[in-house]
């Protein structure tokens, strides 16, 4: 009796090869495509991707805060490594993970600033603004002040002004009634 089960495989096999060939078969040419009535209630707008949206503030500081904290922590580690000389004593200290942190962030900040716009600004503007300003909180900082919370005010300066580049970089949306 085992001739049914091999029937059953051979029926549903059988069944089972037509819509497959089907769902292979091209699509018909002879419809148009659907496209709805243009109207004078609606206004003509860009499309969203077209690279004219307004910037992403929202998105934008979010990325910059994202891109503080990616870049602290693998500038922290690398920093740490190449100045401790892969030996980690309590002699190294954390003047090396410091310094590979703040110049992670400089760089990582604007990265997350501009992925948070959508990559519509210019990246190179927003890292020269977060340097400047990491080396100006840098100098300045450490020689003035002695508890480290210039650490904590030359990120946000760098998030601050990273978004601000990014925000004048990025194209202005045109008028929708510039063309008449």
């Amino acid at each position: 009796m085992r001739v049914r089960p091999a029937l059953f495989g051979i029926v549903a096999l059988l069944l089972a090869v037509p819509p497959a060939l089907q769902a292979q078969m091209p699509a018909p040419t002879h419809f148009e495509s659907w496209r709805p009535p243009t109207s004078a209630l609606l206004p003509d707008r860009p499309a969203p991707d077209s690279g004219h949206a307004p910037p992403n503030g929202s998105g934008m500081l979010l990325g910059g805060v994202t891109g503080w904290a990616i870049g602290w922590a693998i500038g922290a580690a690398v920093g740490s490594a190449v100045g401790c000389n892969g030996s980690y004593s309590g002699e190294c200290g954390f003047g090396p993970a410091i310094s590979g942190a703040l110049v992670g962030g400089s760089f990582a900040i604007p990265l997350g600033v501009h992925l948070g716009n959508h990559g519509r600004g210019e990246l190179l503007k927003g890292v020269l603004v977060s340097a400047a300003i990491g080396g100006l909180g840098i100098a300045v900082g450490s020689s003035i002040d002695d508890t480290g919370l210039w650490l904590l005010l030359v990120p946000v300066g760098q998030i601050i002004g990273s978004t601000w580049m990014e925000a004048q970089s990025t194209p202005k949306v045109a008028p929708a009634n510039a063309s008449q």
